[in-house]
């Protein structure tokens, strides 16, 4: 995955009052004139009711520099099918916590380190403090972080909090509850495409970086590469260590492949 600089969007993803703003945004972000189209929605038509002209700007400077943020147009037009509002599928907040990792360091590097190791250990609460102790962490080696006040890390450890509770992975107040994730069998197979729409090479899914963001125990995983029900979107191959998968659907026609079977629990 290519190294980003880190920065402080998070701060205006969290404010944002209601995410169908993003998931119209992402439904546009295979069209060759995205960047326009959502330029005349949000800024010169004001379809969301931005108080002021100010606050719509930075809206879409933030979803050109964050959202849009992708690798290829295989992840382009795989995240536009999903997302696209004739599509019926109910868990569009995961894969928009997966895209907020994959296109933001410091958002999918707190997640990982923070959200994700007390979510496999099985803990029940994620407080502020622990998102700014990391933070902190960041701040003696990195040189762009190490040029911020704890005026800045604390309103970015909140509004982490914030986009997590937005996306029904917390609940509560001051310290917030880490909510159970069930993942049904549909979202896992647009995992495994939007992973391998960033990174097509044959690696070895178990050992990747991208593993730990499933949300889903090793043990798991592999039941359900192996469901002989999902044979006709990949082959895959495992030797007790390695698990590779090479896909047989199109990203633009994996989400229509879906959905027009009924959906599973693993």
């Amino acid at each position: 995955m290519t190294i980003q600089p880190y920065n402080s969007d998070l701060n205006f993803v969290g404010s944002i009052p209601n995410y169908d703003l993003l998931f119209l945004a992402l439904s546009k972000i295979n069209l060759g004139d995205r960047i326009k189209e959502i330029e005349e929605i949000l800024v010169t038509r004001n379809l969301f009711d931005f108080r002021t002209e100010e606050a719509r700007g930075r809206f879409f400077r933030m979803i050109k520099s964050t959202i849009f943020n992708t690798y290829s147009e295989e992840q382009s037009e795989l995240l536009a099918s999903i997302f696209d509002e004739n599509c019926n599928f109910q868990n569009k907040n995961i894969v928009l916590f997966w895209q907020l990792c994959l296109s933001n360091r410091l958002f999918r590097e707190i997640s990982v380190n923070v959200y994700l190791k007390n979510y496999y250990a099985g803990r029940s609460h994620l407080s502020a403090r622990d998102v700014e102790d990391y933070i902190m962490h960041l701040k003696e080696t990195d040189p762009t972080i190490k040029e911020w006040s704890i005026k800045t890390i604390i309103p970015v450890a909140s509004k982490y909090l914030t986009i997590l509770k937005k996306l029904n992975l917390l609940d509560g107040a001051a310290k917030k509850q880490i909510l159970p994730v069930t993942i049904d069998n549909n979202t896992m197979v647009l995992f495994v495409y939007l992973i391998k729409s960033i990174n097509p090479d044959n690696f070895n899914f178990l050992n990747s970086e991208y593993f730990q963001l499933s949300l889903m125990s090793r043990d798991t995983f592999l039941s359900f590469a192996k469901k002989v029900g999902n044979m006709s979107f990949w082959d895959m191959t495992f030797d007790g260590t390695a698990l590779k998968f090479t896909l047989k659907q199109k990203p633009n026609n994996i989400a229509n492949a879906l959905f027009n079977r009924t959906q599973t629990k693993i």
